[in-house]
């Protein structure tokens, strides 16, 4: 009977912390004209966690172990626009994709200058 007692007070301690669900958002990050994958692009998520991850290969992502709430979710990749959206956890996980349109924004123009490399004016001692 004291195992009996032992084994259902233990149960009744885990029940809380197995109660504590936490979720993920996921997705895709996508060129938004040609509909390519953007491998390594970031995606940050701010709210009640700050986190964020990369974009696999394939363009996928995941940000696990979100606790139910509202985030803001942003995916940035070099060469486009950052794209922002906003979700809600509340009873299951989330699907977020993005599709990020091309930054046309031009660099200056970038100068190369280079000059001969010139000889030694005073000699080098040599060695006897």
């Amino acid at each position: 009977m004291k195992h009996v007692f032992t084994l259902l007070f233990t149960v009744l301690l885990t029940l809380p912390a197995l109660a504590q669900n936490t979720f993920s958002i996921r997705g895709r990050v996508l060129d938004k004209v040609t509909g390519e994958t953007l491998p390594g692009a970031t995606v940050q998520v701010t709210g009640g966690q700050n986190t964020g991850t990369g974009a696999e290969a394939d363009g996928s992502y995941k940000v696990p172990n979100l606790p139910a709430g509202t985030y803001t979710v942003q995916a940035s990749f070099i060469g486009y626009k950052p794209s922002t959206q906003t979700v809600k956890i509340s009873t299951q996980s989330v699907v977020a994709t993005f599709l990020l349109a091309s930054d046309n924004a031009s660099l200056g123009e970038v100068q190369v200058v280079a000059s001969q490399a010139q000889e030694r004016q005073t000699p080098w001692p040599s060695r006897p």
